[in-house]
């Protein structure tokens, strides 16, 4: 997955997380970056602030990824951050200022 611009202006740094996921920053802002493919997973409920569901910023919206692809997740947030555990907690704190909750983003829809 090449990245040449986001949202917020053009990376100076492209963390690889996995297949379709990669955090980027940039001189002034930064978060994650989704595939098409992988964009299209994030349920239907979250709505990224920029409006564009492949781009996800690091102050609020970086949850909604984190927690929807936790798997991948998982094995950066321990090597670069405070664990797992601790950034799932971080996150249901975050979602809450989007009205959502990690059952939102995990459990399917009732039919």
């Amino acid at each position: 997955m090449k990245i040449t611009s986001t949202p917020w202006g053009r990376p100076d740094n492209v963390e690889i997380i996995a297949d379709g996921i990669a955090f980027v920053s940039t001189p002034s802002h930064g978060g994650f970056v989704l595939s098409a493919e992988r964009a299209a997973k994030i349920p239907a409920v979250a709505k990224p602030y920029a409006g564009d569901r492949r781009y996800w910023e690091e102050d609020g919206d970086w949850a909604v990824p984190y927690v929807v692809f936790n798997a991948e997740m998982a094995g950066w947030s321990s090597a670069k951050y405070n664990g797992p555990t601790k950034m799932m907690r971080y996150a249901r704190s975050a979602l809450k200022f989007a009205g959502l909750t990690v059952e939102d983003l995990t459990c399917p829809t009732p039919s």
